[in-house]
This record gives structure tokens, sequence and C-alpha cells, in this order.
């Protein structure tokens, strides 16, 4: 693989391949990587290719990885799996493009689409049993996942399970959800790109602020937040690349997801006992619906549910990060299983 630019100097280096299948002990090492010649804020546990599994997670909106660093620490040590979480093309804490550089759904799902090219062909050495990978995403992570596995080049073979968390797969029951319906009827409308222009703007704005007004500001969204998912939503979320970026997807995904998402295409790719969705016990969900999980059960697609105290935000808070990872874990622990 290319070399990496660490996007802080106290980052350790990138680790060198060692020569069995055993996941080494490490920690989450946050990286900028070149992704399609795009500078993609990567997080990495190990290197692919260490152990018999490896775990690539799509973050939700707003897309960046760091939000998902606990997470994918539990679920690697409890798969015995290196893992990587790829943050989506000019989503990111650090500032790797310009903040006016925006990318639709569909050119996120070629962006997902080339790192699992890349990583399937990290885990091919021939001195390797046959490693294989794990796909994780969430909310609109998984939608980007799901079709980017489906439309790159990588051997189903090389797939070995595909959870989808809280998925965002499409407006099913949209009729029944008022809040996502005024979303979308907004997102949608001409207007869109003007409002999203006026919103970053006071967002770079307040970010001028002194920290103490900008983390006064936030107190309501942070509230329960642990102490790093806080920390990062007050170093970003005041800025005008971070609302531009999360406001000019979210009116891709508006008139995207208005298709229904294909089940069976997935199936294929990763076979009918290796693909499954955990939605929350709780219809009101806004972005992944009761509706929605009762359309993944009608097309064949296997469904379970978190308790409905789990947050659709759920790697924010680490309690609940634990609860998710453990239930993804031992669901993927059952697709193995099942081989």
């Amino acid at each position: 693989m290319a070399v990496q630019r660490p996007l802080r100097a106290a980052i350790s280096p990138r680790r060198r391949r060692n020569s069995g299948l055993t996941a080494p002990v490490t920690l989450p090492v946050t990286l900028a990587e070149p992704v399609s010649g795009f500078a993609t804020e990567v997080v990495r546990l190990g290197e692919p290719g260490d152990a018999p599994l490896h775990v690539v997670f799509v973050p939700g909106n707003p897309g960046i990885a760091g939000y998902y660093s606990n997470a994918i620490q539990q679920l690697s040590v409890r798969l015995n799996a290196t893992a990587a979480i790829v943050g989506l093309r000019g989503h990111s804490a650090a500032r790797l493009m310009r903040p006016t550089a925006v990318f639709d759904l569909k050119q996120q799902n070629e962006h997902v689409g080339a790192f699992l090219q890349a990583e399937a062909a990290a885990l091919s050495p021939p001195s390797l049993a046959s490693p294989r990978l794990i796909v994780i995403g969430h909310s609109i992570g998984a939608h980007i996942a799901a079709e980017a596995a489906m439309q790159c080049s990588v051997p189903s073979n090389a797939f070995a399970a595909f959870i989808g968390l809280m998925p965002y797969l499409d407006n099913s029951g949209i009729e029944h959800n008022a809040e996502l319906r005024s979303r979308v009827r907004l997102a949608t409308s001409w207007l869109a790109p003007l409002i999203t222009l006026v919103i970053a703007i006071i967002a770079q704005l307040l970010g001028l602020l002194p920290r103490r007004i900008g983390r006064w500001l936030l107190r309501s969204e942070t509230a329960r937040f642990d102490l790093p998912a806080k920390k990062l939503t007050e170093a970003v979320a005041l800025s005008y690349r971070f609302v531009n970026n999360v406001m000019t997807l979210f009116q891709s995904e508006a008139k995207v997801l208005a298709r229904p998402f294909p089940h069976d295409r997935l199936r294929a790719v990763f076979g009918t006992r290796r693909v499954g969705f955990l939605f929350i016990n709780d219809s009101t969900d806004m972005w992944a619906s009761g509706a929605a999980a009762e359309r993944a059960v009608t097309e064949g697609s296997s469904v379970r549910y978190l308790p409905s105290t789990v947050p659709h935000a759920f790697s924010t808070r680490a309690e609940t990060s634990a609860l998710v990872m453990d239930q993804a874990a031992s669901w993927c622990e059952e697709m193995l299983r099942s081989e």
C-alpha cells in the first residue's frame, strides 16, 4: 500500500505486516491515505492480512471516521480482526481538501468501492491463508457500503459478512415519517443549495468565536456524548466545511433514496446467510424506520433489533457503542460458523 501521512504528529507509524494470522495488539491510528487520488481520513487497527479477518467500516453522515474509533477497536478485539474505518470523501476532522469540495452519494459509493478493492488486494499475499472482508456500515454508510460492494470488482468469495447498523437504505415509510418527509422535501427543493450556503457561512462565523462560546452553542447536541465524541464535535461542527459536506450529501441522499434498496443484489454478492441489518426496536428512528425494517424482512433480508434506548448516533456514547458492537460481533460470528 502507498505510504500514508499521519494526521497528527503524535500518531504512531504504520506497523509492519506480521508473518502470522493473529491480529496485532494495537490502538487506532488515524492516517491520511490516498483513495482514488483524494486524501482520505482512515482509522486503522493493524494491517490488512495480519489476521484471518479484516473489517471495513463505513461511517454515516457526517462521515468522519474518528467518531467510530472506540467502536471498531472493540469489534476488532472480539473478532480477532484487523480493521479500517474509511472516512467519506471530503469528510474529515483534519482539513484535507478545500472547504468548497463536496461529493454526492454516487461519488461516495465509488470512493468506498475503490477502498474496498485496495483492502481486498492487500489481503491476498501468497504466504497467508485467505483472509476475508467483513463490511459494516452505519446509517447512510450502510447504503454506501452495500452499493460499493455491489459495484466494485472484489470477488464475492473475498467477503465474509455484511452488517448494516441502523441502516438508512431508502425512504421506505416516509409517508408515516413527518420529520424525514419535511427534510427530504426541503433538501430536494431549489432552495436547498442556498440554504446550505447560508448555514455553512453562519457556522464558519460562529466557529471564529472563543471556544467556550462554541461549546455553549453545541451543548444541547453534545449533552449525552462521551468525552471523545464531544471534543470531536466541538472541533469540527462550527465550520463551513463540515456543514457544507453534511448538507450537500443529504441533498443527494434525498434524491437517490427515493428508489427502493436492492436487497436481492446485496444477498447475491455476500450470500443469503451473510447479510444482516440491526435496527433499533423503535419505529420512531427517523433514519432507520420500522417501515424500512419491515421492507427488509419482506425482501428476504435478515433483521434483528437493538434496545429502544440505543440512539441512532450510537458511537457517541461508550455504553451504547459497546452494546452495538457486541451484537454486531455476535452476528458476524454466527455468519462465519454458518459457512
